[in-house]
């Protein structure tokens, strides 16, 4: 892509018959020094007189020339592309081609539009006019993937309203006017375009956050979340949308798009804009077609369902080549060896499923499928091919998102191409293992051109070299199942909210009576409620927020043995000891901690009693082996109390983690099943949900098919309508009931009727004829026997008539009416 400065935006004009006066009308709103080369295609025959150059030169100021083969295109210049010649551009250079099979002349403005999106990305800039078919429409959208401009006049002052109708309906004009308004619009976002892309993009951190403010309106629009595309690729479809509405800065546009819920619904269609046709890249497809299909109905028995699944379709044409390229290969195997194919294609752009539920595209197709194909599974129609039922009724379009929706599962083959490549790395490796997960056992897997599966290498294998299409191996590979679960533990009477009102008298008393050691007291989760006396040298707070939590303010050994005594208080009757815990210091100090679960008195029963008890150390005799030996048992004895601690500690943690872990097994068998129904339910849910569409689709094909119908006889009722309105011959329509059905603007000279007389017999009609009073009875005459009556009548004002009386039937049906005709031959007599 050329992003130098020295080639200026380019401009490209595509129009058709009735081009040239839009043509002159958007070049007279111009400036002359607009800084930008036009490119002018229109398509003329072989051998045509170019007068175009000289015709446009007369409405704009800008040298207008015939454009010839190298031409290096400058600003503020005008450039007409010869007849039978196929523009393109190389680093701002114009290469004209002559047609060819490979270049067909029936499409250069989409031949041109393509290059310009290659070379100058988004600074290219479509404009599609007046003209017939749909060329251009495919080139624009080439231009919109590249972040450029297209710019489509309204097709209510077209005076062929095909090619921009076309592109409208494909969802990619930015801006739709009439010449003069897209003039103005050019205008407006000239110097912006001019500019864009010369500074290396970066989002800053406050861009980041604004970015993420508009992702958060998307998203409320439809549920659509784009928070895992690429930022920079957000930032630049974002930024042309900028241009168009003439905003400078990212915040004002967040602004305008809370102000403007019609700008939400622009942004999100040019969000998802993607490029596709019909069998992209030929090499990857020779290669599904050679090697992956063959596998994939190899030993496939007659009657069994191949299923696949193209996510991220746009607007079908992958879709439809999935179904060609398997319905070939299934019809060269024969109709002994045949199966069902079902191909789920999925977008999450609405209008992009519409247009491929249709099955309509125009007449560029051509450049990408061959003659044999299109004659057989298309039907050329109003220079656009549609679609046949067979190949349209192996695929049913649905709306999916594929980053959110739960995927098809059970797939022969999945098809996901350009659509990782826009996504940061980290959503790139969380889809990989959900494509895993949703194909079958040796399934293949069809990636884009930019995008591959070698960051998981153990899940995908490459079919052949460096294609993109994988194979998927045999591992054990499941998404990440993302479960939320609330674990609460038993809570008993003390975890509420203790009474508080007298606590503190009934605790001093129960501790006069019974202990006079400094103690504390806690709810059963270990929140401190009172203290009595001094127990900072046991407990001390924390240096970062305060927690009044027992366990967070033990610390040392005391931390190490209380919650074990703690917990086995709670599980027990009875107080539990630990003695002869060691405390900090330079001195040799012990403790004594007795923890209690208090059942009476009744407003503290539930909570919990620790005592805190500190040893007086013995004093040291002076060579009294006695006293030596009485410290030496006492250590023993603390050393065999510690350990007995230790080993109740262990126990306890032991049989805790026992439990644990059979809960923990208990409760993943449980999830495990509960996985398995529901990855069921799932699949019956989805293989309704696809039999209703397809029943829906079916339903809408019939109801189409009875519109076309409809239409067709409402066209053939009004051409005989206008073909009885222009005869020259008077013509009265009678029922059996020799009533007036209808008759034709010539009879007012011979009957005196108004269009309130439909439904009056014929007795009761003024009639101008003379001698003809039995006209009724003789059109009863012919109404029974349904034999034809001619006779000579002469009118009040001398004209004479060839009168007859016909009988009107539905086929070989029976009578239904008769038909009174007058030819006029006053000339003849």
């Amino acid at each position: 892509m050329v992003t130098s400065f020295a080639v200026p935006p380019i401009v490209g004009i595509g129009a058709s018959a009735g081009g040239l006066e839009p043509l002159e009308r958007f070049l007279r709103q111009l400036s002359p020094d607009m800084g930008m080369a036009f490119v002018v295609v229109q398509h003329m025959e072989p051998g045509h007189d170019l007068l175009l150059p000289e015709l446009l030169q007369r409405s704009t100021q800008m040298q207008v020339c015939q454009a010839a083969d190298r031409t290096v295109l400058e600003p503020n210049r005008v450039y007409v592309v010869p007849p039978a010649s196929c523009p393109s551009l190389l680093k701002g250079v114009l290469h004209l081609f002559a047609p060819s099979n490979a270049i067909p002349q029936r499409h250069p403005v989409d031949f041109f539009f393509r290059s310009l999106a290659g070379d100058l990305g988004e600074r290219g800039i479509a404009v599609i006019m007046s003209g017939t078919g749909q060329d251009g429409t495919a080139g624009a959208r080439a231009v919109k993937e590249q972040a450029g401009l297209v710019l489509v006049q309204d097709p209510g002052c077209a005076h062929f309203r095909g090619m921009p109708a076309s592109a409208i309906d494909a969802g990619l004009a930015d801006v739709v006017g009439t010449p003069e308004e897209l003039a103005a619009k050019l205008t407006a976002c000239g110097g912006r375009i001019a500019v864009r892309g010369s500074i290396p993009l970066g989002i800053r951190k406050e861009e980041r956050e604004l970015l993420d403010k508009i992702v958060i309106l998307l998203r409320s629009l439809n549920g659509h979340d784009f928070s895992p595309y690429k930022p920079n690729t957000l930032f630049r479809r974002i930024e042309r949308r900028m241009t168009v509405q003439q905003v400078d800065s990212l915040d004002t546009y967040l602004r305008y798009l809370q102000a403007n819920p019609h700008e939400l619904e622009l942004l999100f269609r040019a969000l998802l804009i993607g490029v596709t046709s019909f069998f992209r890249d030929p090499h990857e497809w020779e290669i599904l077609e050679r090697v992956v299909i063959p596998a994939l109905l190899a030993d496939r028995q007659p009657g069994s369902v191949l299923r696949v699944w193209t996510a991220g379709c746009s607007t079908g044409e992958e879709a439809y080549s999935l179904a060609i390229a398997l319905h070939e290969a299934i019809t060269r195997r024969g109709p002994e060896n045949t199966c069902t194919i079902q191909i789920f294609a999925t977008d999450a752009d609405p209008r992009a499923i519409e247009h491929a539920r249709r099955g309509i595209f125009p007449a560029s197709i051509e450049e990408h499928l061959s003659a044999e194909q299109l004659d057989r599974y298309f039907v050329e129609s109003n220079s656009s091919y549609h679609v046949r039922s067979e190949i349209r009724e192996l695929i049913t379009f649905a709306g999916h998102n594929a980053l959110a929706d739960p995927p098809f599962i059970k797939l022969d083959l999945l098809v996901c191409r350009n659509l990782l490549v826009y996504l940061e790395p980290d959503f790139q490796r969380k889809m990989l293992p959900l494509f895993h997960y949703a194909l079958k056992r040796d399934a293949f897997l069809f990636l884009g051109q930019a995008e591959s599966a070698g960051s998981v290498s153990d899940l995908f294998a490459p079919v052949a070299g460096k294609s993109r299409i994988y194979q998927r191996l045999n591992t054990s590979c499941k998404p990440q199942l993302m479960i939320r679960s609330a674990l609460a533990g038993r809570k008993g009477a003390a975890d509420g909210d203790a009474p508080v009102g007298n606590l503190q008298r009934v605790a001093d008393q129960l501790l006069l009576l019974q202990h006079s050691p400094p103690a504390v007291l806690a709810r059963q989760s270990g929140d401190i409620v009172y203290i009595n006396g001094v127990v900072g040298k046991y407990l001390q707070l924390t240096s970062s927020k305060i927690n009044l939590n027992l366990f967070a303010m033990a610390g040392g050994e005391l931390g190490a043995v209380l919650p074990g005594a703690f917990a086995r208080a709670l599980q027990q009757d009875g107080a539990v000891t630990v003695k002869r815990i060691a405390l900090p210091g330079r001195e040799k100090r012990l403790l004594d901690v007795t923890v209690e679960l208090l059942a009476r008195p009744e407003p503290l029963r539930g909570l919990v009693l620790i005592l805190f008890k500190e040893l007086t150390p013995a004093r040291k005799g002076r060579g009294g082996k006695g006293a030596q030996l009485a410290e030496l048992e006492c250590e023993l004895e603390n050393a065999r109390e510690e350990m007995r601690n230790y080993r109740l500690e262990m126990q306890d943690t032991r049989e805790d983690l026992n439990a644990t872990n059979d809960e923990l097994q208990a409760t993943n068998e449980e999830l495990q099943s509960t996985i398995e129904e529901l990855e069921s339910t799932i699949e019956d849910l989805f293989t309704a949900k696809w039999e209703l569409q397809a029943g829906k689709e079916a339903m809408e094909r019939r109801h189409i098919r009875q519109q076309e119908r409809m239409e067709q006889l409402e066209a053939q009722r009004e051409e005989a309508e206008h073909f009885l309105d222009c005869t020259a011959t008077a013509t009265v329509f009678l029922d059996q009931e020799v009533r007036l059905l209808r008759f034709t603007p010539q009879v007012a000279g011979i009957f005196h009727l108004l269009p309130h007389d439909l439904g009056r017999p014929l007795s009761d009609l003024s009639c101008r004829l003379l001698d003809w009073s039995s006209l009724p009875e003789d059109a009863r005459q012919v109404l029974d026997a349904g034999i034809p009556l001619e006779r000579a009548a002469v009118c009040r004002d001398g004209r004479r008539f060839l009168a007859r009386i016909l009988p009107f039937r539905r086929g070989t049906a029976k009578i239904e009416g008769v038909v009174l005709t007058f030819c006029d031959v006053t000339f003849l007599k």
